[in-house]
């Protein structure tokens, strides 16, 4: 009973078959028995040209190869940033060690500046004492001079050089090394001198010399020549 029913509604329907031939016509449709329920399917895909049909596809493909340049584009500008990043992480520690170095040389130098420093104030110290002690020797010898010649003044004997002048020595020979007296290295023509002693010569009996002090002595004649006399 069941297929007679199916095969009466099958003798129903009737199907039209679009014309695949006829260029942009209406389009076709599939007619179906109202009894049967079932709604006309679409057939413009069957119009479509082969651009239509392609255009979709074509979308497709070229939209991963763009989203492929713009990945590698991203890519690429982060390399570079990270280069850049590099290479300014080098020049600021290359920096900041010329500038460590640039201290450590400065700091260097003033180190060896301040040792040279010191050591010219110690010279100049040790040059300032040395002065000190050669002034206060010089003052020495200014009073001893001074006393040499207050002794000399408690000689009994005057005599005045008449032929001169006469060169003052440390000891009563020709060959005694030579010395001064009051500033003099010579007793010149009409000085007078207070004489502590007179005394042979040694070496030469006819030589004569006269001690004014301690260590200095002139020659007043020789050979019977006269070259000081006695003032009395």
């Amino acid at each position: 009973m069941a297929n007679t029913e199916e095969n009466k509604i099958f003798e129903t329907e009737t199907v039209t078959i679009p014309d695949f031939v006829e260029d942009k016509t209406d389009a076709a449709e599939t007619t179906v028995s109202e009894t049967t329920g079932y709604s006309d399917p679409d057939l413009s895909i069957f119009k479509m040209s082969d651009e239509e049909l392609y255009d979709d596809d074509d979308e497709d493909e070229d939209e991963p190869h763009e989203k492929r340049k713009g990945g590698n584009v991203s890519l690429i500008l982060c390399v570079i940033a990270m280069l850049l990043l590099l290479a300014t992480s080098v020049a600021a520690v290359y920096y900041a060690y010329k500038q460590h170095q640039a201290y450590i040389n400065a700091n260097t130098s003033y180190l060896q500046l301040q040792a040279n420093e010191n050591a010219y104030k110690k010279q100049i110290a040790d040059k300032d004492a040395q002065i000190a002690d050669l002034t206060k020797q010089i003052e020495e010898l200014k009073k001893s001079d001074s006393s040499s010649s207050s002794s000399d003044a408690t000689g009994t004997l005057v005599y005045k050089v008449v032929d001169g002048p006469l060169s003052f020595r440390k000891a009563p020979g020709m060959d005694a090394e030579l010395t001064t007296y009051n500033g003099n290295e010579k007793a010149e023509n009409g000085s007078k001198f207070q004489v502590i002693e007179i005394i042979d010569d040694e070496a030469e009996a006819t030589r004569k010399w006269a001690k004014i002090s301690d260590e200095v002595y002139f020659c007043i004649g020789y050979l019977g020549e006269v070259w000081a006399e006695e003032v009395h």
